[in-house]
């Protein structure tokens, strides 16, 4: 098999007495790279020879070559071989049929179709001039069959695209998301479903200051933090201290009016959200003209935006039921940072 790549496989349709003729012709076939398919090397021992024609002969060949001599046109075999039927089945799967003629007046004992097609005279008195011919007629057929079976290939390519992108299409239409925004947030959700460690600490006034009386740990949920900062439009690091400052844990124990809660930790997930497509960049000093100093912070030249993948995560924590009302809060845990399974038990 691995002989016959890229190569034609010609079917030479023959009687026995004319071996002679066709066993050169074979040999001048294969020093032209060109691959003859002979019954006497092709069917093995035991296998029946008419299906071995039919079947792995004709069917696997790119042309049919005929040779038609006062033998041939009487063999119920080649009878069979170029029977009306078979010669078109080759046309519809673009088979060269080669037929050639010993002697030009074999023409008249043929069918009338047959001798409607072209049958050059080929024998050994014009065989060396006739052969290029042949050849170039086999290679000829092989190359347009390889073009059509790549333009074939092409399309059945194109058409599995169109209906994977029309199953995408359905699929998107059939949901609020796409397979895609889905799975991607699917991903940031894992990673947003955790706690964090944050400190407060309890102050009462003395003499005109405030003393700390107690500090108390607590850990804040990340993703139940995101619809509270995102109603700012821009993102800002005192901004989510403030909500946590703000927002404190209900189990905080202040028991008079003169206390005052302070955080003492703080959180910073703006690179985490920017990783995410939440946040994007963009230059607050788009108006100036002028050098920039070299005393202007970084963070007063850049700012942070909220996206609009934000709201759509948000609304996909909604239909997912993971859209928190309020930020929520538990006791700062001893032992490490439970995995996303702990925290979904905790939240049921």
């Amino acid at each position: 098999m691995k002989d016959r790549i890229n190569k034609p496989r010609l079917f030479l349709s023959h009687s026995k007495k004319d071996d002679i003729f066709i066993k050169r012709l074979c040999d001048d076939l294969r020093t032209c790279q060109i691959d003859p398919w002979l019954d006497v090397y092709e069917i093995r021992h035991g296998q029946p020879w008419l299906d071995a024609i039919f079947e792995d002969g004709i069917s696997t060949c790119d042309a049919v070559l005929v040779y038609l001599s006062e033998h041939s046109i009487i063999s119920p075999v080649v009878k069979k071989e170029i029977d009306a039927a078979i010669i078109q089945k080759l046309r519809d799967n673009q088979v060269a049929f080669l037929p050639y003629v010993t002697d030009s007046a074999l023409r008249l004992q043929l069918r009338a179709d047959l001798q409607a097609i072209q049958a050059p005279e080929w024998n050994d008195d014009n065989y060396s001039k006739l052969l290029p011919m042949v050849v170039a007629e086999v290679w000829h057929s092989y190359l347009e069959r390889a073009v059509v079976r790549a333009i074939q290939k092409e399309k059945i390519v194109r058409l599995e695209a169109e209906l994977h992108i029309q199953e995408l299409e359905k699929q998107r239409d059939a949901g609020v998301f796409s397979v895609s925004e889905a799975r991607d947030f699917e991903n940031i959700w894992k990673r947003v479903d955790r706690f964090e460690p944050v400190v407060y600490s309890l102050l009462k006034p003395v003499d005109k200051s405030f003393c700390e009386i107690g500090s108390y740990a607590f850990e804040v949920h990340i993703g139940s933090l995101l619809p509270a900062i995102s109603k700012a439009s821009e993102y800002e690091y005192f901004g989510i201290n403030q909500i946590l400052q703000s927002q404190v844990p209900k189990e905080l124990p202040v028991k008079a009016n003169d206390e005052r809660i302070n955080l003492i930790s703080k959180l910073e997930i703006g690179n985490e959200l920017l990783m995410y497509g939440f946040l994007s960049r963009f230059n607050k000093n788009t108006s100036s003209t002028g050098p920039v100093s070299s005393f202007t912070f970084i963070t007063d030249r850049y700012g942070l935006m909220y996206t609009d993948k934000l709201e759509r995560f948000k609304y996909w924590m909604a239909l997912k039921g993971n859209l928190a009302d309020e930020v929520r809060w538990r006791p700062k845990q001893s032992s490490p940072s439970p995995s996303v399974s702990d925290t979904q038990s905790h939240q049921d």
